[in-house]
C-alpha cells in the first residue's frame, strides 16, 4: 500500500516525503520528477508547449504506472488529485495524506522557492496571494478527501512522521 502526499505546491510534500520514507524503509518517488523523467522534459516546459490539460493526462498516466511490487511514499504535484479521478484512484491504491497550510504559508514560501512553479510565474506579491487563496479553494474539496489531514506548520517533523507510520500501520 502506497503512501501519496497531497497538498498544495510548496508545502513541502517532497521533503517531508524523503523523511517519511526513511523513517519507513521504503522507497520514495516524486511524480512531478517522474513526469520530468518519463518526457524528458521540464515540468515548466511541458506546461509551455502542451499546455496544463496534456501535462494533467501525463500526471494521470505517470499516477497509474507507478511501482507496485513494493509500497512507496509518494509526492504527488500540487494539482494532481483535482483531475481524471486521481483522488479516488490514491484512496483506492494507499493511503492518502494531506499536508494542510493556509495561504500565507504557502506565499511565503513561494516567495522563497527556487524551483520554477509554471501556475505562479510572474505573479507577485497581491496578486500571488490571491491566485494561492483562489486555487485553495477549488482544490480543498478533493485535498479533503484524504484519510489523514497534518496542519502545517504547527508539528515538529517528528510528530508529523510519527503521525502518518501510526496511520499506515492501522
Amino acid at each position: 500500500m502506497h503512501i501519496y502526499l497531497i497538498g498544495f505546491m510548496a508545502v513541502g510534500k517532497t521533503t517531508f516525503g524523503k523523511r517519511l520514507a526513511k523513517a519507513l524503509s521504503m522507497p520514495f518517488l516524486d511524480t512531478d520528477n517522474l513526469i520530468e523523467q518519463r518526457t524528458n522534459n521540464s515540468i515548466e516546459r511541458l506546461f509551455i508547449e502542451k499546455g496544463e490539460e496534456a501535462f494533467r493526462e501525463i500526471e494521470a498516466h505517470v499516477l497509474r504506472n507507478l511501482p507496485n511490487e513494493k509500497p512507496h511514499v509518494i509526492a504527488t504535484g500540487g494539482g494532481l488529485p483535482c483531475y481524471h479521478d486521481n483522488m479516488l484512484f490514491m484512496k483506492n491504491e494507499g493511503l492518502t495524506v494531506y499536508l494542510k497550510a493556509e495561504p500565507a504559508f504557502i506565499f511565503s514560501r513561494l516567495v522563497r522557492a527556487k524551483r520554477p512553479r509554471p501556475l505562479v510565474k510572474g505573479l507577485k506579491g497581491d496578486e500571488l496571494l490571491q491566485f494561492i487563496t483562489r486555487k485553495l479553494t477549488e482544490r480543498i474539496p478533493f485535498y479533503a478527501q484524504s484519510e489523514v489531514v497534518i496542519e502545517l506548520p504547527e508539528k515538529s517533523d517528528e510528530s508529523l512522521v510519527n503521525t502518518v507510520v501510526l496511520a499506515y500501520k492501522r
